[in-house]
């Protein structure tokens, strides 16, 4: 399956049967949140890393900014050496606005 251009791309994963995983959140101050979550695959020592920081700018504004990091030994040339090291690193942010 490490084959499947999907696969390499980032788009799907989960390929093994056994994952393990944990998320948190922290209250900074009462406007501003840190968090994150880590995905673990065992058989190839790879992981998913994924910190976030959310900041409520105003009663009806959201702001939110994170990454996605994926930690594993990357392919090698076309052949595949992890799960989590075929993910591409990606930058996000997010805002919502409620009215």
């Amino acid at each position: 399956q490490y084959g499947n251009p999907r696969y390499q791309r980032g788009e799907l994963w989960l390929l093994n049967k056994i994952y393990a995983a944990v998320a948190g959140q922290y209250e900074i101050n009462p406007l501003l949140n840190a968090g994150g979550a880590i995905i673990i695959n065992p058989s190839d020592y790879s992981l998913l890393l994924m910190p976030n920081l959310n900041w409520s700018a105003a009663d009806n504004l959201a702001l939110s900014a994170g990454l996605l990091l994926g930690i594993g030994q990357r392919p090698d040339g076309i052949t595949p050496r992890s799960e989590f090291g075929l993910v591409p690193n990606s930058l996000f942010a997010h805002g919502s606005y409620y009215f």
